[in-house]
């Protein structure tokens, strides 16, 4: 996940057969609308797995973990992460 201003979807998941009352189909929706509105970049693959229930639950709970991730202030950096200063500069 990168929260860069721009969307951009990249999903790779094999999602055959149905969940809950829930067209499998929504589920590339609603992370291609999520990536529109936060404007972030979100990449999502599923590598393996059989049932479409725990493929999807793993989607959504890696998905957190980025947030959060993503959203996290990391106390070593002083000042905003720039492309215009290298990160050494910012930690020093």
């Amino acid at each position: 996940m990168d929260l860069s201003g721009r969307s951009a979807l990249v999903f790779h998941a094999d999602l055959t057969g149905s969940t809950w009352d829930l067209s499998t189909e929504m589920i590339e929706h609603f992370f291609q609308s999520f990536a529109d509105n936060i404007k972030a970049n979100i990449h999502v693959e599923v590598l393996y797995g059989k049932n479409t229930h725990h493929k999807i639950e793993a989607m959504f709970k890696a998905l957190a973990r980025a947030m959060r991730q993503a959203c996290e202030l990391d106390p070593r950096v002083k000042g905003v992460l720039s492309t215009k200063v290298s990160y050494n500069e910012l930690i020093h």
